[in-house]
């Protein structure tokens, strides 16, 4: 049991931090925001920090891609198909 706790500790730390924000902290959320203070963040930040997002995900992946591959084909590749997946990211959570 130490075994396996020593070697998927951080594996379980990250499942229960996430499990705990998703089933816990997220269906209470209302309860904790007030309805004008989710609507005023909606039409004033959250385009702006999804796109800065989207843009470092892609720039960040970008990089490690050409770092890792040497292929200026491959990276573009790739940074395009993170751009599509990021932009339609974009357009789900806009809504």
């Amino acid at each position: 049991m130490k075994a396996f706790l020593s070697k998927y500790k951080w594996k379980i730390l990250y499942w229960t931090l996430f499990l705990t924000i998703v089933l816990l902290f997220v269906p209470r959320q209302s309860d904790y925001y007030l309805d004008n203070d989710i609507n005023a963040f909606k039409q004033t930040y959250l385009t702006r920090i999804l796109l800065w997002t989207g843009i470092v995900t892609s720039g960040a992946i970008f990089v490690l891609v050409l770092v890792k591959a040497k292929s200026l084909k491959q990276s573009t590749t790739t940074f395009i198909s993170a751009g599509v997946t990021i932009a339609f990211f974009f357009s789900f959570f806009k809504m």
